[in-house]
């Protein structure tokens, strides 16, 4: 079987996807348009003159055509699954479509943060992690995926009871906060990242996360919630 993967992977986050489908013995291949740089400093020049002057990024163009000259060189495949599609031109999902029988996607975002509504016609299946949106448009719920290797309970020593890990949104923080709320009183350690780092001054949240146990980069906390990440984490003092 062969399998494509397509993504903006600047992180490398979703390498490991491809990884663990060849050691499964399947034929994969990963187009990574976030690898795609300009070839020198002359590039680069030209690409910042065309966005002053007449308002066209040539490397966006060239990343979407980057993903057609890649199918061309894989060909056909059985399944192939995008990751953010949104971001990707419908030109480009048009050849995409025409390169597998079998077209997935999976929204990082949910569609009030990204719309990705006019180009949801190209994909047979499409997961999502949102519950508003797999009530709305019909997509198949499915959970965030981390790459780190299983580890048995017995073999941790966590430090925290409770980590939350999540990218900063303000209705995500309200929620935390009621959360916060209820088991404040009992008597738990816990801690909280947000992504990108923000002023949480008017969220209750800070004053206990200046009180709660540093977590320790050798243990994992006995219940770990996370939401979609792929950049560097801060811890929020």
């Amino acid at each position: 079987m062969k399998i494509c993967l397509i993504s903006f992977d600047f992180w490398h986050y979703d390498e490991h996807i491809v990884n663990k489908l060849k050691e499964k013995g399947i034929e994969a291949y990963h187009i990574n348009i976030g690898a795609f740089t300009h070839k020198n400093f002359g590039a680069r020049v030209k690409n910042a003159m065309s966005k002053v002057f007449i308002g066209k990024n040539l490397k966006h163009e060239k990343r979407q055509n980057f993903i057609i000259d890649s199918l061309k060189k894989i060909g056909k495949q059985d399944q192939i699954l995008v990751i953010n599609p949104e971001s990707i031109e419908e030109r480009v999902h048009e050849v995409i479509r025409n390169y597998t029988d079998r077209n997935i996607a999976y929204l990082y975002d949910s569609m009030s943060r990204n719309p990705a509504q006019h180009i949801l016609h190209f994909f047979d299946t499409i997961f999502s992690f949102d519950d508003e949106d797999v009530k709305e448009h019909g997509f198949r719920k499915i959970t965030n995926y981390n790459y780190l290797q299983y580890c048995p309970a017995e073999k941790q020593n966590p430090e925290l009871d409770l980590f939350y890990i999540t990218s900063y949104d303000t209705q995500r923080l309200q929620k935390l906060n009621i959360l916060i709320n209820q088991i404040d009183d009992l008597n738990i350690n816990f801690k909280t990242i947000s992504l990108p780092e923000k002023k949480l001054e008017k969220i209750r949240l800070l004053r206990l996360l200046i009180l709660k146990t540093s977590i320790s980069l050798n243990s994992e906390p006995k219940i770990f919630l996370s939401s979609r990440y792929r950049k560097y984490t801060k811890t929020q003092k």
